[in-house]
């Protein structure tokens, strides 16, 4: 049996999904060693946070800002595994791409938008494949292809500089009302060594936020940035 020590502050028990998944693409594994960790960590403490910080009403307004997020690199990332299919399919090619050295990733997930940037990055794995099997069709050069490989591996990754930088902010919204120990108790900081990549990513989303210009309510707009506090 496990005793409460009164004198040791330890994290909640939360609720942990496990999985296993193979990604074969170098950019797949790319993403996946630089950002995975921390943004499972980001999502689960955003979830945990404001519920601790802000009403419904701006917890909405938040979700939908992440949400939106989401949805646009989904949305492009569509896109461009369509068009390759059509060079493809234009040039009479079926047979795609494999991989001499496939991983299996086995993961912890605390959070279902976790398993939605999973899905991410699983469907960047299947456009990597497509475009090195148009490369291969000689449809593309090689400097093309690896571009492109760097540009959407970048993409998932701005993904995740955009949402950690949420956490961050609203830790520093935590702090402002005097509500940090209450959330460190539930959600503690992550304090592992950010990847020079990732922290690239999250720096830009914070100038981002900084530079973003208001606008008139009356005008129709995306989801703006939260108000949260900045460092």
């Amino acid at each position: 049996m496990t005793q409460a020590n009164a004198n040791t502050q330890q994290p909640n028990s939360r609720a942990v999904f496990e999985e296993n998944i193979t990604f074969s693409s170098l950019q797949a594994h790319h993403v996946m060693d630089r950002c995975f960790e921390k943004l499972n960590r980001s999502l689960f403490s955003i979830s945990v946070i404001l519920q601790i910080t802000c009403d419904e009403n701006k917890i909405d307004t938040i979700n939908d800002v992440i949400e939106g997020y989401f949805s646009e690199v989904e949305k492009d990332l569509f896109l461009q595994i369509d068009q390759m299919k059509k060079i493809l399919d234009d040039n009479g090619v079926e047979k795609l791409a494999g991989y001499s050295k496939p991983r299996i990733f086995e993961l912890e997930i605390y959070s279902p938008r976790m398993k939605k940037f999973l899905m991410l990055v699983n469907s960047l794995d299947e456009l990597i494949r497509l475009i090195d099997t148009v490369w291969y069709a000689a449809e593309l050069t090689d400097k093309q292809k690896k571009v492109a490989g760097i540009q959407w591996r970048q993409r998932l990754i701005k993904l995740s500089g955009r949402v950690i930088n949420i956490e961050r902010r609203a830790r520093n919204d935590a702090a402002n009302q005097g509500k940090i120990e209450e959330v460190e108790a539930a959600a503690p900081s992550d304090t592992s060594e950010t990847d020079e990549e990732v922290l690239t990513a999250i720096n830009e989303a914070e100038k981002e936020t900084e530079t973003k210009p208001k606008k008139s309510r009356k005008v129709a707009e995306k989801p703006k940035e939260p108000e949260l506090a900045t460092a």
